[in-house]
């Protein structure tokens, strides 16, 4: 049995036409191409809902410069909660040495030594 779109289309236009009776073989033919239309259609849907959840459920992992981005918020979060706690303004580490006691900028590093 042929099922490409032709012969569903004609199947189709059978079923819609004139012709009220059927034979044994149309009819067992009409069935199977249900069937197999069936089939396809259950196939293809579970396909796109798998799909479906996947793009729902699984994003792309992030990108390096997004995971550094991530972790250098949560070390700000944390420096921003330590200052507070101590009682001390928080300030943007702008780079270089710093006193580990104070937290203050060392202007030489021959003075920490």
């Amino acid at each position: 049995m042929r099922r490409d779109a032709g012969t569903v289309l004609r199947a189709g236009e059978a079923l819609l036409g004139e012709q009220e009776t059927f034979t044994r073989e149309q009819v067992a033919y009409l069935i199977n191409l249900a069937f197999e239309s069936g089939i396809r259609f259950r196939a293809t849907y579970a396909e796109g809902e798998l799909l479906v959840s996947w793009a729902r459920h699984h994003v792309a992992p992030p990108t390096r410069r997004e995971r550094i981005a991530a972790e250098l918020a949560a070390v700000d979060r944390a420096a921003r909660l330590a200052a507070e706690r101590a009682g001390r303004p928080y300030r943007i580490y702008r780079g270089g040495p710093v006193d580990w006691e104070t937290g203050a900028p060392v202007r030489r590093l021959g003075a920490v030594a």
